[in-house]
């Protein structure tokens, strides 16, 4: 309860934290000095966005994963409220999911990045086609040599969470392009056979 009404005042208040925060991701527990942005609902948990208080850096924190929360005194309120949050969408926008670049740098730097080709099989092709807009830097159509599938392209800074969601559709989606992001994902395929006992030798 005493987190909850201190994560509910500084939204209110516009007022900095303190944050103590830890994911798996993580090997220690991570102090950040940052304005809350706003939340999201992803992947059935929710999200903070926040903005570090000493640069316009921007990241997302899970709630779940706040373990402690304290209103910072000696900062001004925060001023560029409307912008922060313009530009975090923004930066979102050149992410996947809730891994999105923290600066207008990096995501600069993702527009550089090799582009990441992967192919739907009909059988999920409508799916993927469908829902085209659902990134602002994705391209999406049908295969041209008629055969009903589908061609998803994209540049991304950090291809971690966009890989989990290519895997979730199993053999009816495969990577193209780039042949180093080709190359891990046999790896894991040989790795997963390996889990299951079954080998393709002879």
């Amino acid at each position: 309860p005493v987190l909850e009404e201190q994560f509910s005042l500084a939204l209110a208040s516009h007022r900095p934290v303190r944050m103590v925060y830890m994911s798996p991701r993580l090997s220690d527990e991570l102090r950040i000095d940052v304005y809350l942005l706003f939340k999201v609902f992803y992947e059935r948990a929710w999200y903070v966005i926040t903005r570090d208080v000493g640069s316009r850096s921007y990241y997302p924190c899970r709630l779940d994963r706040i373990k402690e929360l304290k209103l910072l005194d000696g900062y001004p309120i925060h001023q560029t409220l409307g912008e922060d949050i313009e530009e975090a969408h923004y930066l979102m926008g050149c992410g996947w999911g809730m891994t999105f670049p923290a600066t207008r740098k990096d995501a600069d730097r993702g527009k550089t990045c090799p582009e990441t080709v992967v192919r739907f099989s009909a059988k999920v092709a409508p799916y993927i086609v469908e829902v085209s807009g659902r990134h602002p830097m994705a391209k999406v159509g049908y295969a041209r040599d008629g055969s009903g599938d589908a061609v998803f392209r994209i540049r991304l800074l950090d291809l971690w969470e966009f890989k989990h969601w290519v895997r979730q559709f199993g053999s009816n989606a495969w990577f193209l392009s780039p042949p180093s992001v080709v190359d891990e994902e046999k790896a894991e395929v040989r790795r997963m056979a390996a889990r299951y006992g079954w080998s393709s030798d002879p």
